[in-house]
């Protein structure tokens, strides 16, 4: 079957890595699909937390869906990732987004929200991009949160861009040629050591 891909570390804030919403997009997009499954794959996962008892009741016993919460090796872990079909990351702020990146540059295709520091190479061009309203931070939502706001990506558009990756699949292969492009380009070693020899370059000369 087509397997998307949902990964994530349980201490970096299940509800900022959100991945309920990926199980409620997987859900809504493919109600009666038995040939596609999802793959949570999780580290530093409280089974008794609220946010994670909220996607087993999501999941209600769904056989296309496989939870894996031990930790796996590097090689392991890119293994993984390079044989599933895609990769969903429904989050609501991100930092660089290392994973999807490394996604991207394996050749596996993305749905991301369009939101925070993953947009430097998630464009339209490399990713199925999902919207959603920006909304204030609750007290428990995360630390930090005074005056702070983040994405909430909606659901309906998230599973549209599912089925989209799914059915369309010469678009799927443009996006991927795309995103792995983008990130040989500007991420790769070579990239980021020329930027900090320009940078450096720049302060020794007084600039």
């Amino acid at each position: 079957g087509f397997l998307f891909l949902v990964m994530f570390d349980g201490k970096s804030w299940l509800s900022r890595k959100n991945p309920l919403a990926a199980v409620h997009a997987f859900m809504k997009a493919f109600p009666r699909n038995r040939h596609v499954g999802l793959v949570i794959k999780a580290m530093g996962l409280d089974r008794s937390s609220a946010g994670w008892q909220a996607v087993e009741t999501a999941i209600r016993g769904d056989k296309r869906v496989t939870v894996i919460d031990t930790v796996l090796s590097r090689s392991e872990l890119t293994c993984l990732t390079a044989s599933c079909d895609a990769y969903v990351s429904l989050h609501r702020a991100e930092g660089f987004g290392r994973i999807i990146a490394e996604t991207m540059l394996l050749g596996v295709p993305t749905v991301t929200t369009n939101f925070s520091g993953n947009v430097d190479y998630c464009l339209p061009s490399t990713s199925y991009l999902v919207e959603g309203p920006l909304v204030p931070l609750r007290r428990d939502d995360y630390i930090f949160t005074e005056g702070q706001h983040w994405c909430d990506p909606d659901i309906d558009q998230a599973a549209q861009q599912l089925r989209r990756l799914f059915e369309d699949k010469a678009h799927t292969r443009t996006l991927v040629r795309a995103a792995r492009e983008r990130i040989r380009t500007h991420y790769s070693p070579a990239a980021a050591g020329s930027a900090y020899r320009a940078r450096l370059l720049a302060l020794q000369a007084g600039h």
